[in-house]
């Protein structure tokens, strides 16, 4: 698959372009870099977004539901 652009990878995540740009800056999102030219391996994002995920609950606590 090839990689993705920032424009591509914004759009895929549901972000702006601008977020995407802070995050490289921040070095928080995964990416390459060639001189000016930023690309981003769907793969890695796609591993970067599931060492983020949150597992959810099965049902709600006690402690929420009242």
């Amino acid at each position: 698959m090839p990689f993705l652009s920032a424009d591509e990878i914004a759009l895929e995540l549901g972000v702006s372009k601008s977020t995407i740009r802070a995050w490289t800056r921040m070095k928080f999102i995964p990416h390459k870099k060639a001189g000016r030219l930023v690309k981003f391996d769907p793969a890695e994002v796609r591993a970067w977004l599931d060492k983020r995920a949150c597992p959810g609950r099965d049902r709600l606590t006690s402690e929420v539901a009242t």
